[in-house]
């Protein structure tokens, strides 16, 4: 969004600088974003209406949502007829929406911690409100199927991820078993709730959704018990709260917490290992921060392009340069290409929100060029890589 009001501000006082600045890319990957925020909006909306502020909130919602859509067709109407006033009037109505949108989801987000505290968190917490709303009759028994359904799904890829796990600690391997257990009971009560419920088989419901919301229970219990033995709980150094051993900061205070005292260190790096290229390293950080819901995707999606263009001034700097050698200097112009087109696929993909696992195949591919390139770069003595 601030890259296109920027690329806006340019091209109304200079028009010729609407390709250039490549303002048709801004509003493509813009109505992308659009996109897929709906979707997700939309899905939440149909699966987990779980709170009462989400369903008043729902008309704000759409309102801001119909604005960003008009907004953008402006936009497009300005690529096609050039028209100043469809420029200024897009822009316009883009940026209050995603102001009232983000409004919006600071209420939600607060309503949605209170929800936390009074379900748990994980698969089980998940159930476990949706089995308690059925039973009530507040969603019907056909949605309930519907997130059964993907809920048995994540139950599955949850029990081969932990058959994988290979802990080193004896205590955590033996809540881990627990868990594995745990999650089997769970895939079979699913199984059969999703029967009865698509079946319409009243009678049997209520015994099936009782089954279910036991194993739901039983799983919250175990896993946190596998936190507690990953994470064994720490006091506030501040305010002497226990907090679980995974928080980095006191949920009272603020106050940065100490390492838990049996918590898992990774092994230090060994001699051989070579050094990260700091952007990876810090896509990484990134990455996993967007996964765990800390950071929101436009977020991402603004440091991939900072990324991004790092790449392309580099490139343009080494194009420009006379005096490397010549292999040298095709092994890192590769290198930064693989690199610049992993970005753009990997912002795709977020804004999209597709699967991440192929395109971080390339990514992991592209940096494995860098290293390489940075290793003939040493080999050459040459300090500029």
């Amino acid at each position: 969004m601030d890259a296109l009001i920027r690329a806006a501000q340019s091209i109304l006082k200079e028009p010729e600088l609407k390709e250039s600045l490549e303002f048709p890319r801004h509003v493509e990957e813009l109505q992308a974003f659009r996109r897929s925020l709906e979707k997700q909006f939309r899905d939440s909306l149909r699966f987990y209406p779980r709170t009462a502020l989400f369903q008043q909130l729902e008309s704000q919602l759409d309102q801001e949502f119909e604005r960003f859509r008009g907004g953008g067709r402006r936009l497009e109407s300005y690529l096609e007829k050039a028209e100043v006033e469809d420029l200024k009037v897009g822009c316009q109505r883009v940026h209050q929406a995603v102001v009232e949108l983000q409004a919006l989801s600071a209420q939600m987000r607060a309503q949605e911690e209170e929800w936390k505290a009074e379900y748990g968190t994980g698969l089980g917490a998940e159930l476990r409100f949706f089995i308690t709303q059925t039973m009530q009759g507040h969603i019907p028994y056909q949605q309930c199927a519907q997130v059964l359904e993907k809920s048995l799904e994540a139950s599955r890829q949850m029990e081969q991820a932990m058959g994988k796990v290979k802990p080193e600690s004896e205590s955590v391997s033996e809540v881990l078993d627990l868990c594995t257990v745990g999650l089997a009971s769970l895939s079979r009560a699913l199984q059969r709730g999703i029967q009865s419920l698509r079946m319409q088989h009243s009678w049997e419901i209520e015994e099936r959704l009782n089954d279910l919301l036991e194993a739901a229970e039983n799983l919250t219990t175990l896993h946190q018990q596998l936190m507690a033995a990953l994470y064994p709980p720490v006091t506030c150094p501040r305010c002497g709260t226990e907090q679980p051993g995974e928080r980095p900061v006191c949920s009272h205070c603020s106050a940065r917490l100490p390492l838990a005292a049996n918590a898992q260190l990774p092994p230090p790096p060994t001699p051989e290992a070579r050094a990260r290229f700091q952007a990876f390293a810090e896509l990484d950080g990134k990455l996993d921060q967007w996964s765990s819901g800390q950071l929101e995707a436009s977020a991402l999606v603004a440091w991939i392009d900072q990324f991004r263009q790092r790449l392309i001034q580099g490139k343009r700097q080494m194009q420009a340069d006379n005096k490397l050698d010549k292999r040298l200097k095709e092994v890192i112009l590769e290198a930064t290409e693989a690199s610049e087109s992993a970005m753009s696929n990997l912002k795709r993909v977020v804004l999209e929100g597709q699967d991440l696992d192929e395109v971080m195949e390339q990514v992991r591919a592209a940096e494995e060029k860098m290293d390489q390139a940075r290793q003939l770069d040493l080999a050459h003595s040459t300090p500029n890589s």
